[in-house]
C-alpha cells in the first residue's frame, strides 16, 4: 500500500514540476520577446522563484506524506503483532489455569453452618468421602472453601487435593452420592 501511495505521489510531483517548468519557460519567452536587452537577473529570478517554491512545496509535502504513511503502516503492523502476542499469552495463561484446577473438585449440596470455619468444612469433606468408601486424611486436602455469597441451601465447595489420585478416587465413587443431596463435580 505504501509503495502505491509513494508512486502516486511521485507521479504527482513530476506532473507539478513539468507544469511549473512549462510556466517558467513561457514567462521567460514572453519577457525575451518584449526586450531581450533589458533582462536582468532580478527579472529572471522573479519569474523562476515562485515556480521553484511551488515545486519545493509539492516535493516536501509528498515526502512527508509518504514518510507518515510508512510510519503509520509500521505502527499498525506492530500493533497487530502485539495484539496477536497478547492473545497467545491469554490462551497460554488459560491453559495453565485449567491445568492447575485439575486437582480441584466442586461439591454442591453440603449444608452450610453459620460461621463455618475451614477446619469444620474440611471435616465435612472427610466425612462425605468416608460415606462413599474413600479414606481421606486431612493432610491430603490442600484447601477447601465455599464459593459466592451465603445463600439458602448452602454454597458449593471447592476442594483442592494434594494428590490427584484421591480426587479421582472420589470421582469414581460419586455415584454413591446420588441418594443424597450432595453432588461432586469436576
Amino acid at each position: 500500500m505504501a509503495h502505491s501511495v509513494g508512486s502516486d505521489m511521485e507521479e504527482l510531483v513530476k506532473a507539478k514540476v513539468d507544469e511549473e517548468l512549462a510556466n517558467i519557460s513561457s514567462n521567460i519567452e514572453g519577457r525575451e520577446s518584449r526586450s531581450s536587452s533589458n533582462k536582468t537577473a532580478k527579472e529572471v529570478a522573479a519569474v523562476i522563484l515562485p515556480s521553484l517554491a511551488n515545486i519545493i512545496s509539492v516535493a516536501v509535502s509528498t515526502a512527508v506524506t509518504t514518510a507518515l504513511k510508512d510510519f503509520t503502516d509500521k505502527m499498525e503492523s506492530r500493533a497487530n503483532e502485539m495484539q496477536r502476542y497478547c492473545l497467545l499469552n491469554k490462551y497460554e495463561n488459560d491453559k495453565l489455569e485449567q491445568y492447575s484446577r485439575r486437582d480441584n473438585l466442586r461439591i454442591s449440596g453440603l449444608v452450610e453452618d453459620e460461621d463455618e470455619s475451614e477446619e469444620v468444612l474440611e471435616a465435612k469433606i472427610i466425612e462425605l468421602a468416608d460415606n462413599i468408601g474413600v479414606k481421606l486424611k486431612p493432610d491430603e486436602i490442600s484447601v477447601t472453601h465455599r464459593l459466592g455469597k451465603p445463600r439458602e441451601g448452602g454454597r458449593p465447595v471447592i476442594v483442592r487435593f494434594c494428590h490427584r489420585k484421591k480426587k479421582n478416587e472420589i470421582m469414581s465413587n460419586k455415584k454413591k452420592l446420588r441418594q443424597a443431596k450432595e453432588g461432586v463435580h469436576k
